[in-house]
């Protein structure tokens, strides 16, 4: 799976050593992949590998990402 710790240090220092911020102006999260099976034919391991990568990754990317999102304001 997705490190996404890993993955926020690494942005993080590109960033810093880049542009002088650790901020950025907007996140777009696009990944995807689909098995090649039936829906009926679909197993749950298969649905959960999809599920981890289409929702879970960027949800939790996402919320790691949102105190260097430029002008977000979170409630």
């Amino acid at each position: 799976m997705f490190q996404i710790d890993g993955s926020v240090e690494n942005l993080t220092s590109e960033l810093q050593s880049r542009f002088v911020t650790d901020k950025f102006d907007f996140l777009i999260n696009n990944a995807g992949f689909m098995h090649h099976a039936e829906y009926e034919n679909v197993t749950e391991e298969q649905f959960l590998e999809m599920e981890n990568v289409h929702f879970k990754g960027p949800f939790f990317l996402t919320q790691k990402l949102l105190p260097q999102i430029n002008n977000l304001e979170v409630l």
